[in-house]
């Protein structure tokens, strides 16, 4: 379940939500509103979305509701409300009028594909991914700067 997999968040105000219906000049469905009120700007651990036509999807964090509206994604399609986020650039996004269904965003092609009818079943859709269809590296060397390592290791970072 997608709570297991936040490590960050924190709580939008209604006033927050207001100013983002606002922006967008529509009403936020409740499912996503009851989200922020819990998990504004979540951000996710190992997550991924299955879809049923088994295409899966990272899911990195969530939208800070201060931020839906004024997205790079509504200034590219003023239809679109993106409420999460990849690691590659693309989003998860809702479409007006309706804002019920949640849409994959492909930021390099911009194909919309829709993932499900609700904000409730994409989130029941969110579950940790172990990454075990990502291959193995194999016989992986490389040179590091000794200097470098060293400062990282000063740093706690290697």
């Amino acid at each position: 379940m997608y709570e297991n997999l936040i490590y960050s968040s924190n709580k939008a105000s209604i006033k927050d939500i207001s100013k983002a219906e606002n922006r967008i000049g529509y009403k936020l469905p409740d499912a996503y509103v009851s989200f922020c009120r819990v998990y504004n700007g979540a951000k996710l651990k190992h997550a991924k979305t299955s879809v049923p036509k088994d295409n899966q999807y990272e899911v990195r964090c969530f939208v800070p509701i201060e931020t839906v509206g004024i997205s790079n994604v509504e200034l590219w399609d003023v239809s679109l409300v993106a409420i999460a986020e990849d690691s590659g650039g693309n989003f998860f996004v809702l479409k007006k009028p309706d804002l019920n269904s949640v849409y994959f965003w492909d930021h390099e092609t911009d194909d919309l594909e829709l993932l499900c009818d609700t904000f409730d079943v994409f989130l029941n859709l969110i579950e940790e991914d172990d990454y075990s269809d990502v291959p193995k590296a194999q016989n992986a060397t490389g040179w590091i700067n000794p200097a470098f390592l060293k400062k990282q290791k000063d740093l706690g970072n290697a």
